[in-house]
């Protein structure tokens, strides 16, 4: 059974027992914002913990520009 209590959520069940309704209820209570943010902080402790650089993460921001070539 998933409760809600107050910020807190909670399911009681064996592990073996799971069917995931947990996580679906969760997220889908969660607004685009508050799904954005827990996505980031999984790609930063990931990067963390690979011993990458931050600066890494940024989006590439350089612009291709291709022309035909004229003769």
């Amino acid at each position: 059974m998933i409760q809600r209590c107050g910020e807190w959520w909670m399911e009681s069940r064996p592990i073996d027992e799971s069917d995931r309704e947990f996580d679906r209820a969760f997220w889908q209570a969660q607004s685009p914002d508050a799904i954005f943010r827990a996505a980031w902080e999984m790609v930063e402790l990931a990067s963390k913990l690979k011993g990458t650089n931050p600066d890494e993460l940024r989006l590439q921001r350089s612009v291709v520009v291709i022309k035909p070539i004229r003769g």
